[in-house]
């Protein structure tokens, strides 16, 4: 059993009860909480030892009313700086500034603001006590239910101590238990999240961990006795989600207006696609990467295409989504090849096994074959099956008669 983590970075409100006291802060309140050089947020992550806490005069205050367990209702488990719409570094918006040159700006709001929602409050991942608290829950499934893996939604808004942490306990807990192979997938956008590299794999980049933050360097050296005795001999997730190529393909199934090569040939995408693979091609281990699980000749694409049969989309009509494919062509779900619409018309059952050969490099005139070939030889077999299960009613039929006659002469 593979588990999903869904709600590990945050807490939303389920009742009024549970809301910010007071102001909902400011602008000016939101910048000095998250990236002031006075010590906050962003500064007690980069330069602070592990342990110590956030400086909490210029924060807000939560008030619980029973909308939390009892155990949860810690203003030190918050962040508390306020909503991402309200930090403008810069006077500008935080997600319109270039990664690149604005690294720290842009991780102090993927990590320390209401990222997703007003009512979403951040969890300060930082917190030691909480760190061991939540991954203790974690671990209760792992044993309560015989789960064999998580995948932690949403990793990009953690700190990378926290994602070594919960990684590394996790994977030794399940050890304990004889699950050697305990799986932990991040769900960390590599294109978007500066230092995204410090979620996975061995943590620290090339030039060694003095460049990693204060926090994560003292996570780290705490951990070394845990993941030194693990079969993966390193602390962050094992694997990363590739978010670039399941965004383009769950788009380009559901016809939203993606091809299947644009993913390699328009700018932003083949900039972010190039950005993840180059983060984790610094890491040295590619399998970092959970490309795609899925059986043979069945992607994710084909996956999606079996739901969507009835929509049109492959049969040179303007299909239910709106689109319209040229007149006398149809395109494959995939999009990776242009096939007659006559051979699709007429061969609705082949579709998916054509489709699926075309993706994985075979000529257009050897598919055909190869799939009616094989629909073919199917055929002959459930020709034959039938024939023999005929033979066997007609037998056992024959046999019926004959001990009713035999009865009738005693």
């Amino acid at each position: 059993m593979f588990a999903e983590e869904a709600s590990g970075l945050l807490v939303r409100r389920e009742r009024p009860e549970l809301r910010y006291l007071g102001s909902t802060g400011s602008v000016d309140g939101v910048n000095l909480c998250v990236a002031s050089p006075l010590g906050q947020s962003e500064a007690t992550y980069w330069s602070k030892e592990r342990g110590e806490p956030l400086e909490e005069s210029v924060r807000q205050r939560l008030g619980w009313g029973d909308s939390l367990p009892v155990f949860l209702r810690h203003q030190s488990f918050f962040v508390r700086c306020g909503s991402s719409l309200l930090y403008r570094p810069g006077g500008y918006d935080f997600t319109s500034l270039p990664i690149d040159v604005n690294a720290s700006e842009v991780e102090g709001g993927l990590l320390f603001t209401e990222i997703f929602q007003d009512d979403y409050f951040e969890l300060n991942t930082m917190n030691p006590v909480l760190q061991e608290l939540y991954t203790n829950l974690l671990k209760y499934w792992i044993a309560e239910v015989d789960i064999d893996g998580y995948r932690i939604t949403a990793a990009s808004h953690i700190t990378a101590d926290f994602s070594a942490y919960l990684s590394t306990h996790l994977r030794f807990y399940a050890a304990a238990l004889g699950k050697e192979n305990f799986f932990v997938v991040g769900e960390v956008n590599q294109a978007t999240t500066p230092y995204g590299g410090s979620h996975i794999g061995r943590v620290q980049p090339g030039t060694g961990p003095a460049t990693l933050p204060q926090k994560v360097q003292g996570t780290l050296e705490e951990l070394c006795q845990y993941y030194s005795a693990l079969p993966e001999q390193v602390p962050g997730f094992l694997s990363t989600y590739p978010l670039q190529e399941v965004y383009q393909l769950r788009d380009t199934c559901l016809g939203t207006g993606w091809n299947a090569m644009d993913l390699y040939q328009q700018p932003g995408a083949a900039k972010a696609v190039r950005k993840a693979r180059d983060t984790l091609k610094a890491q040295g281990d590619m399998r970092l990467s959970m490309a795609a699980v899925e059986p043979a000749y069945c992607n994710l694409c084909l996956f999606q295409y079996r739901k969507m049969r009835d929509c049109n989309l492959c049969l040179g009509t303007s299909s239910g989504h709106g689109h319209r494919i040229p007149k006398g062509q149809t395109q494959s779900v995939c999009g990776l090849t242009k096939i007659s619409s006559y051979f699709f018309r007429n061969s609705k059952h082949l579709r998916p096994s054509y489709v699926a050969k075309i993706a994985h490099g075979t000529s257009e005139a050897d598919a055909k074959r190869q799939v009616k070939g094989a629909v073919s030889k199917t055929s002959k077999l459930k020709k034959q099956e039938a024939k023999m299960l005929k033979a066997k009613e007609k037998h056992e039929e024959e046999e019926e008669e004959e001990e009713e006659e035999e009865q009738q002469l005693h």
